[in-house]
């Protein structure tokens, strides 16, 4: 049965015992009353969180909220002043008893207090630490100190997990100074007292015969682990049981925050990886040498990935043989030679499977390991023209700072190579454009834009990175629906106004790596890779501003207007192939915008 009680003033003896009163699972606190309340209101900042924050809504500036209450079983007297009726009431069993703070510590704060009590005061001390200025580092040591001090005299080291290793890392200990020679301290998983933890994610305690013990406690939350507490004493040290409830509460607090923190960094890393990702694709659709991006294709591949080492190889279609077109990292001479044997093999695969791929350990690959000395780990992935695969991109050992040696790739790490590779196909696709267009003049002279026929390629070729990333693209159709009357009308130049005009203003309102051609005299098509979550409403977008531009009055007030019609159509809503989307396309949607 919950019982409710009133506190009658705040001493530093009650606010020591309020965390334990409000985390009593047979109490409920109705009212606190003190003459300084707004006093201990502007204190609320430097007290606990939760603390303060019970405080907020428990606290009045008047006595007889307390005093005058007949539903209360309880009062806890922390300050002198209470009416004089209320303890003659509790004389003669007719109101609410009277405590004193001790008492009431001796009823409900004792020295077991409930899960939910320990839970309370253990994340006010881990808050104190989370709250300090301090680095990662010294965070983790503070902790050291704080579960060393709650279970006695012993020594405490506190190991983070390092999944991509299969192994623990020594990050803290509660040893004065910081950590040197330790610093790349390793047990693997399932090695010794602490990696038998980690594998098992379950605690062990081992107790010598002539005293001193060793206690290892996973930090983890639900199903995951962070690592690993270690705690050892001294021969003399003999284990105490009542220590195991709060160390364990300890360690399940630390688990619950080291994972958060690490899926926010993990987030915000993803969130950095897209933005270079973005910059990295402006610079490479805007480079006009095949060569040059071949170049900054491998550069930017291994620094927006940290790896030691990027091999860029394309098909020689003279011999068939895929060719190393660019390399960027550290290795020379005899040991570049042995790297460039290893990727070899790789790339036959890749071309092969014509799908990505990721090797944490490359010893372990049978078809590989042969080549093992010039790296640890890769990630890989196919580089193709629509949907034949015309090249390889691939990773060797990602380099960390805080490592002295390589660490695999993580699954993420592949996600983000497969998406440059993307941005680098339609960059080679552009690159090439350029450089067969200045030699065989392709592109329309009124405009220099592409054709339909380049149009066409690059829409299959969508069409194939479609299937098989399953992305999706839309095409805008403008057409100027009264061109040929404005050529045969009195001011032929009107025309050619128009049609310039239109295509410039698509031109300036494109992505780097969308695709503009003129599909016919009077009409021009937008390729859109990636268009967003609804493509209508930046379609919508563009067409209206679009047709602002054409319809700005020029030098020629009287001159007739271009009257133009939007179509669109998205993959695969609208259609499969080239031919359908192109038909879906050119049907009018919009007019007089």
């Amino acid at each position: 049965m919950t019982e409710r009680i009133g506190i009658y003033g705040v001493s530093a003896e009650m606010l020591a015992l309020l965390p334990s009163l409000i985390a009593h699972p047979d109490l409920e606190i109705v009212r606190i009353y003190t003459g300084r309340a707004r006093a201990l209101l502007a204190r609320l900042p430097d007290l606990d969180p939760e603390l303060a924050a019970a405080l907020v809504d428990l606290l009045s500036d008047r006595p007889e909220s307390v005093s005058s209450d007949r539903s209360l079983s309880a009062i806890i007297e922390a300050t002198h002043g209470l009416d004089p009726k209320v303890h003659s009431r509790d004389a003669g069993g007719d109101g609410p008893r009277v405590l004193s703070p001790s008492q009431a510590r001796q009823l409900w704060g004792g020295p077991t207090p409930s899960r939910e009590a320990r839970r309370f005061e253990i994340r006010g001390a881990l808050q104190s630490i989370y709250d300090s200025e301090d680095d990662l580092g010294r965070q983790l040591a503070a902790i050291c100190r704080l579960a060393a001090t709650r279970a006695g005299d012993c020594v405490v080291q506190l190991y983070r997990l390092d999944a991509a290793a299969g192994c623990l890392r020594l990050a803290a200990t509660s040893l004065p100074g910081e950590i040197t020679g330790g610093a790349d301290l390793r047990i693997p998983l399932g090695e010794g007292i602490e990696g038998e933890v980690a594998r098992r994610r379950s605690a062990l305690r081992m107790q010598g015969a002539t005293g001193g013990w060793l206690w290892c406690l996973p930090l983890r939350a639900r199903a995951e682990i962070a690592g690993v507490l270690s705690l050892q004493a001294g021969a003399g040290s003999r284990w105490d049981p009542t220590r195991e409830a709060p160390l364990t509460e300890l360690a399940e607090a630390v688990g619950t925050a080291l994972l958060r923190a690490e899926a926010e960094q993990r987030r915000a890393q993803r969130s950095r990886n897209f933005e270079n990702l973005a910059n990295v694709s402006l610079r490479m659709i805007s480079s006009r040498d095949v060569g040059e991006l071949l170049r900054l294709g491998a550069s930017e591949a291994a620094r927006t990935l940290g790896a030691d080492h990027a091999v860029l190889r394309l098909v020689d279609w003279r011999t068939q043989q895929l060719v190393v077109r660019s390399y960027s990292g550290s290795a020379e001479g005899s040991l570049q030679e042995a790297l460039f044997r290893l990727d070899r093999s790789l790339a036959g695969e890749l071309l092969d499977r014509n799908a990505p791929r990721r090797i944490e350990r490359i010893t372990a690959d049978p078809a590989l390991r042969a080549h093992s000395e010039v790296a640890q780990s890769a990630i890989a992935t196919p580089l193709r023209r629509g949907e034949i695969p015309v090249g390889t991109l691939a990773l060797y050992d990602k380099l960390d700072p805080e490592r002295l040696e390589p660490v695999p790739f993580h699954a993420q790490d592949l996600e983000l190579l497969e998406r440059f590779a993307r941005h680098l196909e339609r960059a080679l696709a552009n690159a090439r454009l350029r450089a067969r267009a200045r030699s065989q003049g392709e592109l329309d002279e009124e405009t220099e834009l592409p054709q339909q026929d380049y149009l066409e390629r690059r829409v299959r070729e969508e069409l194939a990175r479609s299937a098989a990333s399953a992305t999706s693209f839309s095409l805008l159709s403008v057409r100027i629906e009264n061109l040929e009357a404005l050529r045969r009308g009195p001011e032929p130049l009107v025309a050619l106004r128009c049609t310039t005009r239109l295509a410039e203003s698509l031109r300036s309102r494109i992505r780097d790596f969308d695709v503009l051609a003129r599909s016919a005299r009077d009409e021009f098509v937008l390729l859109l890779p990636e268009p967003g979550r609804v493509p209508e409403d930046r379609i919508l977008d563009l067409a209206r501003a679009v047709a602002e531009d054409v319809a700005k009055p020029g030098r020629i007030e009287a001159a007739p207007r271009a009257e133009l019609a939007f179509g669109y159509a998205s993959h695969p809503a609208d259609g499969a192939d080239w031919e359908s989307l192109m038909a879906r396309a050119r049907e009018p949607r919009i007019r007089n915008l």
